[in-house]
């Protein structure tokens, strides 16, 4: 009698084909997990999503890309109308990707605004360690975006990354945990300082945006990534800088106009200890932020980018200390961006 693969004589013997239908089911049913939560992961991302989807309808003067730095930006002040496409903690290849992704979809938008800190030249998301991923909950987010209308579109050539943001739920969701225990076994991710659960993604405001033990913790979490980044790709600045010259270029080829700010308004006792830290790690000699930041800026005017020196709007000494303009020791307030965007207005020249 013939046997089927589903048999019970049949599952005594290995089968190749029973062995890759299992692995396929598996995958699809991991798959559509990935798919149902994709949007839960963090309250931004539905707006982000949206945003893709309707890319080629969209009426909109601005959009935000890069890392959490941009919530500075009053676009209400700057009366913008403003789509953000910025992600917690992204790195330059991450912003990349969705930029391209974005234009590629229809996207026009009049500005792109980038808010640029000095340690995201150092930062790549998709840096492992044996295989283990330090912080992938980034390239998740990033991956949701970048695969909606091109489902093989990699981030650096990131493949493992890609496949665990594609047939895994992804990270930050409570309430499936359960669902990565398998996932946890091969990763071993830094977690990210608390995030606010606004839709809005504007950070808990901090009785003390100088606390020490807030500082360590956001110090400890940059210190981590970037010496490990450096570590494992010592050529990381140029690779930071080559994406940025990308991002300038797709946004010239799109009549796009590129408004980066060369640096983040910080607390300053948080830039002072991230200082320490990066001695105390003997990465003095090969992370230099001023350097960097030079180095980065001049790429980006090369490509015809608008680059506007943070020291042009902020006074780290003075405005660092002026504690009640912040919402944590990286994030200014709403009253602190309005400050900070009054200041930035006089470079723009926008309608």
């Amino acid at each position: 009698m013939r046997l089927s693969i589903f048999s019970f004589e049949s599952s005594k013997k290995f089968s190749l084909l029973r062995t890759l239908l299992f692995l396929t089911v598996f995958l699809v049913i991991l798959k559509a997990l990935s798919w149902c939560t994709r949007e839960t992961s963090f309250p931004i991302m539905p707006s982000r999503v949206s945003a893709f989807e309707l890319a080629d309808s969209l009426d909109v003067s601005a959009i935000t890309i890069g890392a959490s730095y941009n919530v500075n930006i009053s676009f209400d002040l700057l009366e913008m109308s403003h789509v953000p496409l910025w992600l917690p903690s992204a790195d330059i290849f991450e912003t990349e990707k969705i930029f391209e992704q974005f234009l590629l979809s229809g996207g026009a938008p009049d500005y792109a605004f980038m808010i640029l800190d000095f340690s995201q030249l150092y930062q790549d998301n998709g840096t492992r360690q044996k295989l283990k991923s330090l912080n992938p909950s980034p390239r998740d987010q990033a991956y949701i975006l970048t695969t909606i209308n091109s489902a093989f579109s990699l981030i650096e050539g990131d493949i493992l990354g890609w496949l665990e943001a594609s047939f895994f739920p992804p990270r930050g969701i409570f309430h499936l945990s359960h669902t990565r225990a398998l996932h946890s076994a091969f990763v071993n991710a830094i977690d990210p300082p608390e995030r606010s659960p606004s839709a809005r993604f504007e950070f808990p405001q901090l009785s003390d945006p100088a606390a020490p033990d807030q500082i360590q913790i956001v110090v400890d979490f940059i210190t981590r990534l970037v010496v490990t980044t450096v570590n494992e790709d010592p050529e990381i600045l140029d690779r930071s800088i080559a994406a940025l010259q990308r991002i300038a270029e797709l946004a010239a080829q799109s009549n796009v106009k590129l408004i980066v700010i060369a640096g983040a308004p910080l607390v300053r006792p948080y830039e002072e200890a991230l200082a320490r830290a990066t001695k105390a790690a003997e990465l003095s000699i090969v992370v230099d932020k001023d350097v960097a930041l030079a180095r980065a800026s001049k790429a980006l005017v090369n490509g015809d980018a608008l680059v506007i020196p943070l020291s042009d709007v902020w006074d780290r000494e003075v405005d660092g200390m002026r504690l009640d303009w912040f919402a944590d020791n990286r994030h200014l307030n709403a009253r602190g961006a309005d400050i900070f965007t009054q200041r930035l207005e006089a470079f723009l020249s926008v309608p």
